[in-house]
């Protein structure tokens, strides 16, 4: 099974510009500079059990939900359906090394989700324009102090 599309020559410079305006308005995730620590990696809960199944399914689920929106609508909503900010001093973990330079006072943007079994997860990053780069996955919110 081959995609049958529409074959094209060039694409023009005002189709780019088009399509770049459109990409700029909507989240796009980047998993390239996550930490190797498996406990805020992808790789927690991957023993097989079906609650870490669960709870990567419920994260990807809400990755796709943020990438359906703009920035300008997610910007609008509460904490708990958009996003918070943290300083990454208050991180127990160091600065990762990714494709910008990330001190202890640098403000990571933080999106809750939710694990399918009542409880929530953090997924820990930094924004650069539209490019959302996930560092840290905080599944038992361990990674910072969450107040009581």
């Amino acid at each position: 099974m081959g995609f049958k599309g529409k074959k094209s020559g060039k694409i023009s410079k005002e189709s780019i510009a088009e399509k770049e305006g459109t990409l700029h308005r909507y989240p796009v995730f980047c998993f390239r500079y996550m930490t190797k620590n498996k406990d805020y990696n992808l790789e927690k809960g991957n023993d097989g059990r079906n609650e870490g199944n669960r709870a990567r399914s419920e994260l990807l689920k809400r990755i796709h939900c943020l990438s359906t929106h703009e920035w300008d609508d997610i910007r609008q909503w509460r904490k708990n359906l958009g996003y918070e900010c943290e300083s990454m001093i208050n991180l127990r973990m160091k600065p990762i090394k990714c494709g910008r330079t990330i001190t202890d006072d640098s403000k990571l943007t933080i999106f809750r989700f939710g694990l399918g079994d009542g409880n929530n997860g953090r997924l820990v990053g930094i924004l650069d324009g539209p490019i959302y780069s996930i560092l840290y996955i905080d599944w038992d919110l361990s990674l910072y102090d969450h107040g009581s």
